[in-house]
C-alpha cells in the first residue's frame, strides 16, 4: 500500500509540475474558474480512495514516530542514558505525576475534614510554600556537599522524607490524622518535588553549557515529559477519587516517588566525589562572594513572609503594598549584588511574573458557581475544572513544545519572549472578554470552548516565556553555581507571582468584583470583564522590558552570553578585574 501511495504522490507531483503556469500567465491562472480548478485536480482526487487516505495517515504516523525515535536517539547520544533516565524519574514522574496527583487531590483530601474556605486557602498556601525554599536549597547544595556530593545526597534525603509523608497520608484516615498533620505531610511531599526539580535542572544545566546546540532539545524533553505525566495524573486521579478515595491517590504515588532514591544512590547525577581540597576551594569561592548567600536568604525569607502575611492580614491593599515593597527590595538588592548580566535576566523574569496580574480568585467562582449562586454562569463542575481542564492543557502544551522545537529554537531570546508575551495577552483577553460579557451565548459558542482556548494559550505562552530563561541562566551562570542561580531565578519569579496575585486581588476590590460563592451573587461579576481586560493590558507592558534586560543573541549562541569569568557578584568581578590588571 505504501508503494501505491508513493506512486500516487509521484503522479500528483508530475501533474503539478506539468500544469505549473509561466510567470506571465499567473494573472490568468488566478482568475481560473472554480470548475476549471476542480477539473484540473480530479485525477489526483479520484485516486484518493478510502484505502489510500488511510495509507496516507499511516505513512505520516510512521514518519512521525520515526522522527521521534531518532530524536530520542540523538538525545541519548549527546547526553547519555543516565541523564535521560534521571530526568524521566525526577521530572516526569516526581514532578509530572506525583506532584500533579498531590495538587489535584489536595482539595478533595481536605474536604474530608469539612474545612471552610479561609482555612482551605491557608492550608493550600502553607503546603505550596515549599517552592519558596529553592534559593536556599540551591545555595546549600552548591556550598555544603555531603560526602563530596552536591546533589545526590540531598535528593535522597528529601525523597526518603517525601515517600514517608506520602505513605503516612495514604495509610491514615480523617480520624487518625488531623488537618494540620495532613498539611505537614503535604509539605514533606512538596519538598521532595522542589529539591529533585531544582537539582535535576542544575544537572542538565551543566550539560546545556557544554552542548548549547542541543540545549533546547534537552529542555523540551524535560518539560514534555512533565506534560505527559500531568496528563496521566489528570486522567487517573478523578477515577481513583470517585471509585476508591482521595487517600488512595497517595498510595499510587509511592512507587514513582520512591524511584528517585535508587536513581540517586546509583549516581545518575553523574557526580564525581569532591575531595576535601576541592570542597574547601569551592567554599572559599562562595565565601569570597558572601552576598550571594545573603541574597538567597533574602528571597526565601521574603517569599515565606509574604505567604504568612497574606494569611494573617485581612486588608488587601496592605498586602498589595507589602508585596510591591518586597519585590522592590529584592530588585534593588540584586542590582548592588549580582553581576550586571545576571541581574538583568533575573530581574526581567521577576518583573514579568509581577506584570502577569492574576484575577483567578474571581474567575474561578465565575466558572464554578452553580445556578443558586450565579444563574447566568457556565456552571462548570469542580471535576471538570480540576481534571478535564488539566488534561487538555497538558496535552496541548506538548503541541506548544513541538512548535517551539521546530520553529523557535533558532530565534533570539528577545523574539521568543516577545512572541510569548503577545500570545499570553491577546488570546486570553479575547476569549475571557467574550465569555465574561456573555457574547458567546448569543453567538452560540459554548463556554467550555472559550475556557479551553484561554487556558491552553496561557499554558503554551508561559512555556515559551520560561524555556529561554532556563537556557539563558544556564549560559551566564558561573560553573559550580548552577543550583544557586536557578534557585534565585525560580525564587524571584515566585515572589513576582505572589505580587501579581495581590495586585490582581486589589484590582478586583477596586472594581467591586468580590464573589464569595454566596447565593444570588450575579452582580459581583458585572465588572469582571473589565478586570480581565486591565489585567491582560498590564501583562503586555512587560514587553518593554525585553530590549532593556534581555541580550539580543540567538538561543544557540552561547559565546555571546558567557562573560569569561567565574564571578556572580559585582564586587568579586571587580576584584578579579583589578587583580588581572595588576598582574
Amino acid at each position: 500500500m505504501e508503494d501505491d501511495l508513493r506512486s500516487v504522490r509521484r503522479t500528483h507531483q508530475e501533474q503539478v509540475s506539468e500544469n505549473e503556469p509561466e510567470p506571465g500567465a499567473m494573472l490568468y491562472k488566478r482568475r481560473t474558474s472554480v470548475s476549471d480548478m476542480k477539473t484540473s485536480t480530479m485525477p489526483w482526487l479520484v485516486r484518493l480512495t478510502s484505502s489510500n487516505i488511510l495509507a496516507v495517515s499511516m505513512l505520516d504516523l510512521k514518519e512521525n514516530l520515526m522522527a521521534v525515535i531518532l530524536w530520542f536517539g540523538m538525545l541519548n547520544f549527546q547526553f547519555g542514558k543516565k541523564m535521560l533516565l534521571l530526568i524521566h524519574i525526577s521530572q516526569h514522574l516526581v514532578k509530572g505525576v506525583v506532584y500533579q496527583f498531590q495538587t489535584l487531590t489536595m482539595i478533595w483530601l481536605l474536604q474530608e475534614y469539612k474545612v471552610d474556605g479561609p482555612s482551605l486557602r491557608t492550608f493550600t498556601c502553607i503546603a505550596t510554600s515549599m517552592w519558596s525554599l529553592k534559593p536556599v536549597l540551591g545555595c546549600m547544595s552548591d556550598v555544603l556537599p555531603v560526602h563530596g556530593h552536591r546533589k545526590k545526597t540531598y535528593a535522597m534525603l528529601t525523597s526518603v522524607l517525601g515517600v514517608a509523608c506520602t505513605l503516612a497520608i495514604g495509610l491514615t484516615s480523617s480520624d487518625s490524622l488531623s488537618p494540620a498533620g495532613v498539611v505537614v505531610f503535604l509539605c514533606g511531599m512538596t519538598l521532595q518535588a522542589v529539591t529533585c526539580d531544582l537539582l535535576t535542572e542544575a544537572c542538565y544545566s551543566e550539560q546545556i553549557k557544554k552542548k548549547p546546540e542541543y540545549g533546547p532539545d534537552l529542555v523540551v524533553y524535560a518539560w514534555g515529559g512533565v506534560s505527559v505525566g500531568s496528563m496521566f495524573a489528570a486522567g487517573l486521579a478523578g477515577w481513583i477519587i470517585a471509585n476508591l478515595s482521595a487517600r488512595a491517590v497517595f498510595l499510587v504515588c509511592i512507587a514513582p516517588s520512591a524511584l528517585i532514591i535508587p536513581a540517586a544512590a546509583t549516581n545518575m547525577f553523574e557526580e564525581m566525589p569532591l575531595s576535601s581540597i576541592a570542597v574547601s576551594k569551592l567554599q572559599t569561592t562562595f565565601l569570597q562572594q558572601p552576598e550571594i548567600i545573603y541574597l538567597c536568604a533574602l528571597v526565601t525569607g521574603t517569599s515565606l513572609s509574604l505567604s504568612t502575611f497574606s494569611v494573617l492580614v485581612e486588608s488587601q491593599s496592605t498586602k498589595c503594598i507589602a508585596a510591591v515593597v518586597a519585590i522592590a527590595g529584592i530588585i534593588i538588592s540584586s542590582h548592588f549584588i549580582l553581576r550586571p548580566d545576571i541581574f538583568k535576566v533575573i530581574t526581567y523574569f521577576a518583573l514579568q511574573a509581577c506584570f502577569g496580574v492574576s484575577i483567578s480568585s474571581a474567575s474561578f467562582l465565575f466558572y464554578s458557581d452553580q445556578p443558586l449562586q450565579y444563574p447566568e454562569g457556565p456552571h462548570f463542575s469542580i471535576a471538570f475544572l480540576s481534571f478535564v481542564l488539566c488534561f487538555a492543557t497538558s496535552a496541548m502544551s506538548l503541541v506548544g513544545l513541538v512548535f517551539y522545537l521546530k520553529c523557535m529554537k533558532s530565534w533570539s531570546f528577545r523574539q521568543v519572549l516577545a512572541f510569548g508575551t503577545v500570545l499570553l495577552t491577546l488570546l486570553p483577553m479575547l476569549f475571557e472578554t467574550i465569555m465574561f460579557l456573555g457574547i458567546n451565548v448569543s453567538l452560540g459558542i459554548p463556554d467550555w470552548f472559550l475556557l479551553l482556548g484561554s487556558s491552553i494559550s496561557t499554558v503554551i505562552a508561559r512555556q515559551w516565556q520560561w524555556l529561554p530563561g532556563i537556557l539563558l541562566v544556564s549560559y551566564i551562570c558561573p560553573s559550580g553555581m548552577e543550583a544557586t542561580m536557578l534557585g534565585l531565578l525560580a525564587g524571584c519569579a515566585h515572589v513576582g507571582t505572589q505580587v501579581s496575585n495581590h495586585v490582581g486581588a486589589s484590582l478586583l476590590n477596586w472594581l467591586e468584583v468580590n464573589p464569595k460563592g454566596s447565593a444570588a451573587e450575579s452582580r459581583e461579576f458585572n465588572h469582571l470583564w473589565q478586570a480581565s481586560l486591565l489585567a491582560n493590558l498590564i501583562s503586555v507592558c512587560s514587553i518593554v522590558l525585553i530590549p532593556i534586560l534581555i541580550p539580543d543573541v540567538k538561543q544557540l549562541d552561547i559565546a555571546s552570553c558567557i562573560k569569561g569569568n567565574c564571578s556572580a557578584t559585582r564586587h568579586h568581578m571587580s576584584k578579579q578585574a583589578s587583580q588581572a590588571a595588576d598582574s
